[in-house]
């Protein structure tokens, strides 16, 4: 994330993971060793993910209403990020069943992981980035026509523009559109009689 405040609230819902972990610990008589210890430490590469989508998402989206752009994040990436999480959650579910302490550890504290991760980062944090939230790094939208081999033309496909000074990757400006455009011209179709 290329703005500060954006960084310092996932870094807040990364923290606060590992103090729910905490608590989750003293709930379910957890002791602090080795396994819970490495587990806390691990958390924290885990929970930076559900996080850190959709703050970036929230920064690419265009407009001034802070609650708007939340709500285009979450539209945008939001289950992605739920699917993520449950698509983990799903295999540390067996990890419950066993006799084992080490497999007991694992499966309390990625629980925790997975679901206050999760909790904070499609729940909380959007809350957080609808009050507090930065400034997008998106000035405006263009429309554009884009030619194909056949004729057809797609007319009124949406690009965001990124302001120059914060250009983000995986952002479109006319500049490189012009280029690809150009590039496309030059391969021939294959199936053209």
């Amino acid at each position: 994330l290329s703005n500060p405040l954006a960084s310092l609230l996932v870094l807040l819902m990364v923290a606060m993971v590992d103090v729910e972990l905490l608590a989750l610990m003293y709930f379910w008589d957890t002791q602090i060793n080795a396994v819970s210890v490495t587990n806390i430490v691990m958390a924290i590469g885990l929970a930076v993910d559900y996080s850190s989508h959709i703050a970036h998402a929230f920064m690419i989206a265009a407009g001034d209403d802070k609650g708007q752009r939340v709500i285009s994040a979450l539209s945008e990436i939001g289950a992605s990020v739920f699917h993520g999480a449950f698509s983990t959650l799903l295999p540390i579910l067996c990890l419950g069943l066993a006799d084992s302490y080490v497999f007991t550890v694992f499966f309390r504290m990625w629980f925790g992981i997975i679901i206050f991760g999760a909790a904070n980062g499609l729940i909380f944090l959007p809350v957080l980035l609808s009050y507090v939230g930065p400034a997008s790094t998106t000035k405006t939208e263009v429309e554009y026509v884009e030619p194909s081999e056949n004729g057809v033309e797609m007319v009124g496909k949406t690009v965001a523009v990124p302001d120059p000074k914060t250009h983000e990757i995986g952002m479109h400006n006319p500049e490189s559109m012009a280029s690809i455009e150009i590039e496309t011209e030059k391969v021939e179709n294959p199936y053209k009689n």
